[in-house]
């Protein structure tokens, strides 16, 4: 993945992980399993192109 591709990937990602956290309740944050889901829901992928997982969310945050 170019340089620009991962930023733009990055961008998309926050955005919304951004939204997700939004949604979630006042009091409590969402587990890595549910953002996961979210990130999956989206079809967002990982910088190598896969789907997430609860590991690789923890490592890139």
């Amino acid at each position: 993945m170019k340089r620009i591709d991962r930023l733009n990937n990055d961008r998309q990602i926050f955005k919304a992980l951004t939204v997700a956290l939004n949604e979630s309740h006042r009091y409590s944050n969402p587990s890595y399993k549910s953002l996961v889901n979210y990130l999956n829901g989206k079809d967002l992928k990982t910088s190598w192109g896969n789907s997430w997982t609860s590991k690789s969310l923890f490592r890139y945050l």
